[in-house]
């Protein structure tokens, strides 16, 4: 990564001293300047620096960054990405990255009064990648999606989520009990049934 593109990515404002990340800026110190040039990056070679562009301006609320995530999802199949390690457990973060964003992008949205087609575009995206973390080891944040942004029409996703990650509770320990929790506030009879089947509790 060169100088000034990690400049774009990195810098933080002046003036601002509540955070390191620029992801987490508030909405009013968002340097508006730097969108062009990070729209710009979303072409650039390195695809490690295309990524950084559309988590950073997706979580900025930017369209143009959730589109790139959007096909980036698609496109990656689930596959074990390695860009973002875990600092203590190892494995890739990348996903987990991505929901942040759509995390931060769909909270911007609201306050932009998201219109359906977005709405089910960013839905169908956040399944998809709730069914690769039934295969991989990144979390889902479903108090979130479930309890906080009420995407009720994940329920059956999360379900599912459950259900397959059961099948392997060493491999997604911590994982389970955070699914189970959540999942006890939506639909107890579901969580009940399924850990009854799998002689858990």
């Amino acid at each position: 990564m060169i100088s000034d593109e990690k400049d774009l990515l990195e810098r933080i404002p002046a003036g601002v001293d509540y955070t390191d990340e620029p992801a987490e800026l508030d909405f009013d110190d968002i340097p508006r300047e730097r969108i062009p040039r990070l729209e710009h990056l979303l072409v650039a070679e390195d695809e490690y620096v295309r990524l950084r562009a559309g988590l950073l301006l997706a979580s900025w609320g930017e369209k143009s960054g959730f589109e790139f995530l959007r096909l980036f999802v698609e496109i990656s199949k689930g596959k074990d990405l390695e860009w973002f390690p875990h600092r203590l457990r190892l494995y890739d973060e990348t996903y987990t990255r991505i929901f942040m964003a759509l995390e931060s992008f769909w909270a911007k949205s609201l306050d932009a009064n998201i219109n359906e087609e977005l709405r089910t575009e960013l839905v169908l995206t956040l399944r998809r990648l709730i069914e690769y973390a039934s295969v991989l080891q990144f979390e889902v944040p479903l108090q979130f999606l479930l309890l906080h942004a009420k995407l009720i029409e994940l329920l059956p996703d999360v379900r599912n989520y459950l259900h397959e990650i059961l099948k392997n509770r060493e491999f997604h320990h911590w994982k389970v009990e955070d699914a189970i929790s959540v999942l006890k506030q939506v639909d107890p009879d579901f969580v009940a049934h399924e850990l009854a089947r799998h002689g858990g509790d």
